[in-house]
């Protein structure tokens, strides 16, 4: 319900321009990434991989989120007053025709296939690779022996993200953006694969060459759930087409669940598998390493979750996502011939 208001006095606000605003949510998300994800390793490198640590990364994390929040509230305060008469002037029809029902939701996961695949993708990628990001800690701290080389590996996949989304334009004049997330989740597939079958042959890791293999695929992997916020729109759009409403709070609040979904299972799986592939706090703690199947596990975690992840992805999209140009098409013509009546 909050999901549904809020997308709705966006959309008000907004009108098309809120389309914009979900392909901008995609590029600020890796630029958040790209600063935190340097920082909070640092802290904990200079703290300890301790409770210590720890507490000094949540501690930064509490106080720059409040700065963030205070600052968003600052610089979007409803300023402009509307009056009241208009939105009184609604007809019957139009607000019987944005009011929300449980048969709309059933409706929009039954019909709207890009829907279904942009909710199957969004759990999938976030379930699976969040599995594999449960295992950095232990990646830099227990195999590569430098948790703060982390901030190296977030900084560069953080990077190769902005890259990628700063020539999406130019690339969108070639190819649509299904096409290109579909290139970069084979391209990321193919890195990790060839970074997997480094890590489990080498005796000893080179902390360089693995970051930047790992940051590239991983980059590439990722780069869906920033690219996925235009295609959210379109899913509206294509919902508007086939049903006659637009359900936008209803469509993008289940999205949003889904993705929390995705993390909520996955959290707790990290902890269970961490638990069944042996690994020993004790013996990090004395500076011991960890047993040679513990170590094996580790890597499998935090370099196979991401090539799982991108495979299902993939599915998601080659076989789910049923929007092509032909359809895209026919939906502006649809919209033109609405708006000239």
């Amino acid at each position: 319900m909050g999901w549904d208001a809020e997308v709705r006095w966006d959309k008000y606000c907004f009108g098309e321009m809120w389309n914009s605003f979900l392909k901008a949510r995609g590029f600020a998300t890796p630029v958040v990434s790209l600063t935190f994800g340097v920082l909070t390793p640092q802290i904990i490198a200079k703290f300890g991989d301790n409770v210590t640590g720890f507490r000094a990364a949540a501690i930064f994390s509490a106080i720059a989120g409040a700065v963030f929040i205070f600052l968003h509230y600052a610089l979007t305060e409803e300023r402009n007053k509307t009056d009241p008469s208009v939105l009184a002037a609604k007809t019957e029809e139009q607000k019987a025709a944005e009011k929300v029902k449980i048969t709309d939701i059933v409706t929009i996961v039954r019909k709207n296939r890009p829907f279904l695949a942009l909710v199957l993708h969004s759990i999938s990628l976030c379930a699976v690779q969040t599995l594999g990001t449960g295992a950095a800690t232990y990646m830099y701290a227990d195999v590569l022996g430098d948790i703060g080389l982390q901030s190296l590996g977030s900084g560069f996949s953080s990077v190769t993200m902005i890259v990628i989304l700063i020539s999406a334009p130019l690339l969108t004049r070639k190819w649509n953006l299904v096409t290109i997330i579909r290139v970069c989740l084979i391209g990321g597939f193919f890195v990790m694969a060839g970074t997997l079958g480094y890590t489990l042959l080498s005796d000893t890791l080179t902390p360089w060459l693995f970051i930047t293999l790992y940051s590239l695929g991983g980059g590439l992997i990722m780069m869906s759930q920033q690219m996925q916020w235009g295609l959210v729109a379109e899913s509206i759009d294509y919902n508007e087409y086939l049903t006659g409403k637009r359900n936008e709070g209803t469509i993008y609040g289940f999205f949003s669940l889904s993705r929390r979904i995705g993390g909520t299972i996955s959290s707790s799986l990290t902890v269970l598998i961490i638990a069944a592939i042996g690994y020993d706090a004790t013996l990090t703690a004395a500076g011991m390493a960890q047993a040679d199947g513990t170590i094996a596990g580790i890597k499998l975690m935090y370099v196979g979750f991401p090539m799982i992840a991108a495979i299902l992805s993939w599915l998601c999209f080659t076989f789910i996502w049923n929007l092509n140009d032909e359809t895209r098409a026919k939906i502006s013509a649809w919209k033109e011939s609405k708006v000239a009546k």
